[in-house]
């Protein structure tokens, strides 16, 4: 096949495999795409469900909103007290400054010497004057004391005494509540005066809407008689220590428990007096369903007008809770599923929350889909690697064809010139054999030429015979125990006319060292050797030496021939290969190239080797082992 040729063909192989390249290249995109799509709706499904629970969370959040407007239901006037009906956890903002619950900053434990509340109680139970509270209310509520414990009037008496003692203490009573409608006192002494109001009738002369009255309401919200103390004490917080707060607190809920009056709502307040306040952000003016975290806790903002903002404390994993166990009885969700805030700022609208859904199936989902990418994307690199593979070793195999056929060119051109310089001088020979017999001359060295001429070219054929033999993957060779030293010996009989140089032989092989080999094939591989040993020899005699070592079945041929260059060790046992003629050859180099090439695979059939254990100007050493 022409250069040419070879050319078209690896155009062809570079075009396939960059054919298959773009084709490998285009499927993998196909594949990328469609794992995009199917994440794509995977994610689109997750973020569905993500905002039906933003939804449904806003809706609850929503419905949590105080239900009244705080400026329609209280006014911040003294005789107001309808903060009561708020819970204290509520709060409410009026241009950003807290009007409910009231403020109160956390104070420590007053001086006990001085106007505390438990100092101004004692002064109201002292017997003497005391400039820490006001005399005059002092004597009124003396006078009502003195009222309920007169003791003129007895059980025996008649109903006009009995009419006069409830006339007595209603004519005292009155002036009293006189008094404190007309005259505001301070919120201590306010709540000591009715405290001790309470305790001296409170051997049955008091009712229990009075005593609800002076405690919390003050009576109806129309026309109420007096303010009640939780109302000075709650409202005035700010004025009393930790210790005050406990104090007039257990004095209330004793006064309460006695009477069966309900006393829940004391709790929630204390505890918010005595908890870390909410502090409304600043810039919050505006705000409408905003979450704000203050204190560890979330709270949701609400703007129930321009200027009032309400302020409820929720717990928002609870509540997004509820959403989930919800979602899960409508089988948006399944058990195992949940739902999670993403990250939440200190303040950050309600529609601006991030709820990550962990769904099982969705997970699972996207884990398959780059699980399927992975694979995918490996059996088509791999099938792409694949196609290259073979088109490579087919180009391989095709350039090895190409190389093989050339070579087999050149051999059978070779051949051609090789036979037909052995039949030549046969030929001859031969005609002036036959002129010389006419002539009746002598004739006696040419029957002898022609003979060795007829050897070379008998050598000549039996390589190429024995070439085609063992290039045959299935050579069947005839193995036998064969003597080693009759083989050589005859071999160097043989080749003596292949040189017109002596031969010497130096053969130290025991004469009972045998192998196990096919004697022909065998006897092929010793006559190459020797033979390349004669025609590639500048010495004045050919020195053949064979040793044989019994232990590794190995024997060795020493020759003194012009060696073999390190450059060219690696091609001599190719094939066709002929080396170029040394400057130190004085022979004619011939030969087909096959020689060597048919000893290494004579050699391997028999489950051996042919090696070159060494060479130099001075010869070489070629070394034939089998397997023992």
């Amino acid at each position: 096949m022409t250069t040419q040729a070879r050319a078209g063909k690896a155009t062809v192989s570079l075009w396939l495999s960059i054919a298959v390249l773009l084709m490998g290249l285009l499927f993998l995109t196909l594949v990328i795409i469609e794992y995009q799509r199917n994440t794509s709706l995977i994610e689109q499904n997750r973020s569905l469900i993500s905002g039906s629970a933003k939804t449904r969370l806003s809706s609850n959040l929503l419905y949590l909103e105080p239900s009244r407007n705080w400026n329609d239901s209280y006014n911040d006037s003294a005789n107001d007290y309808r903060w009561i009906q708020h819970a204290p956890r509520t709060y409410w903002f009026n241009n950003a400054v807290q009007e409910f619950p009231w403020s109160r900053e956390a104070v420590s434990n007053s001086d006990p010497q001085g106007e505390t509340l438990q100092t101004m109680w004692g002064a109201v139970n002292s017997p003497s004057p005391t400039p820490l509270v006001n005399q005059e209310r002092l004597r009124l509520l003396n006078s009502v004391k003195a009222a309920l414990d007169d003791s003129s009037y007895t059980a025996s008496s008649d109903a006009n005494s009995a009419n006069e003692k409830k006339i007595a203490i209603q004519q005292s009573f009155d002036a009293y509540l006189e008094h404190t409608r007309a005259y505001h006192l301070s919120p201590q002494q306010e709540i000591v005066f009715s405290l001790k109001l309470l305790e001296i009738g409170a051997q049955d002369h008091w009712s229990s809407e009075l005593v609800h009255a002076i405690l919390i309401t003050g009576g109806s919200s129309q026309a109420p008689i007096v303010r009640p103390v939780v109302d000075l004490l709650f409202r005035h917080a700010g004025h009393f220590s930790n210790d005050e707060l406990d104090w007039v607190i257990s004095k209330i809920q004793r006064h309460l428990e006695v009477f069966n009056l309900p006393a829940y709502f004391l709790d929630d307040y204390v505890s918010h007096l005595k908890k870390p306040r909410f502090a409304l952000p600043a810039n919050i003016s505006g705000a409408d369903n905003e979450l704000v975290v203050s204190t560890d806790q979330y709270w949701f903002l609400h703007q129930s007008s321009n200027t009032q903002i309400s302020a409820e404390p929720i717990d928002l994993v609870e509540e997004l809770h509820f959403v989930e166990l919800e979602f899960i009885e409508l089988g948006v969700l399944d058990k195992g599923d949940s739902l999670n805030f993403g990250d939440l700022s200190s303040r950050i609208s309600l529609d601006d929350i991030g709820i990550d859904v962990n769904k099982t199936q969705l997970n699972q989902g996207q884990r398959n889909q780059l699980s399927y990418l992975v694979i995918k994307s490996i059996m088509l690199i791999a099938f792409m690697a694949l196609v290259l593979l073979t088109l490579r070793l087919i180009e391989k195999n095709q350039q090895r064809r190409f190389e093989y056929l050339a070579l087999r060119e050149d051999f059978v051109k070779l051949v051609s010139h090789e036979l037909k310089t052995p039949l030549a001088g046969i030929r001859a020979m031969a005609e002036t054999l036959r002129k010389r017999v006419e002539r009746g001359i002598s004739v006696e060295a040419y029957p002898e030429r022609i003979i060795n001429e007829a050897d070379k070219l008998w050598y000549m054929v039996d390589n190429i015979l024995g070439f085609n033999r063992v290039q045959l993957t299935g050579a069947i060779i005839d193995k036998r125990p064969t003597k080693i030293k009759p083989i050589c010996n005859a071999i160097i009989d043989d080749v003596r006319s292949f040189s017109n140089k002596p031969y010497t032989l130096s053969n130290t092989i025991d004469e009972s060292a045998e192998l196990l080999v096919d004697p022909e094939l065998f006897s092929l591989v010793v006559k190459n050797i020797i033979v390349n040993a004669g025609l590639y020899n500048d010495q004045a005699t050919v020195a053949i030496e064979l040793t044989f070592n019994q232990q590794e079945a190995c024997l060795l041929i020493s020759d003194n021939g012009i060696g073999i260059a390190e450059a060219d060790r690696s091609k001599i046992f190719k094939p066709f290969v002929r080396l170029a003629q040394s400057a130190r050859e004085s022979a004619r180099q011939s030969g087909t190239g096959l020689g060597l090439a048919i000893c290494k695979r004579i050699m391997q059939l028999h489950g051996g080797d042919l090696s070159l254990a060494q060479s130099n100007q001075q010869g070489s050493v070629w070394k034939i082992s089998l397997s023992k």
